[in-house]
């Protein structure tokens, strides 16, 4: 069983360091949980992100490798879409980013 809050207390640290990929939680997740289900971990880390997101604590945006930052801000109306697509939660040339202005 995932514990949702020390997943968002896991995500909001890694926002207040840098920027970190969706991919990147998932990353965190195998190491403390590497039993759960790949579907479940992505469940709960979206769970967590939206809490964090209506919390007004992260910002989600789009970060291209090689090119660097800093992010390009996504609007509220495209976060979901992001959020349910499987590719987001993938390393890639560019994905999806969150951070703090903390």
């Amino acid at each position: 069983m995932i514990d949702v809050d020390d997943l968002k207390e896991a995500i909001l640290e890694m926002a207040n360091e840098d920027w970190y990929g969706l991919y990147e939680v998932i990353w965190h997740m195998n190491k403390v949980q590497p039993d759960i289900s790949q579907a479940t971990k992505i469940e709960a880390a979206r769970s967590a992100i939206y809490s964090l997101l209506r919390a007004g604590q992260i910002h989600l945006g789009l970060l291209e490798w090689p090119k660097g930052g800093p992010p390009v801000s996504l609007p509220d109306s495209d976060i979901p879409a992001l959020l349910d697509d499987p590719n987001s939660w993938e390393p890639a040339q560019r994905y999806v980013v969150l951070w703090s202005d903390k």
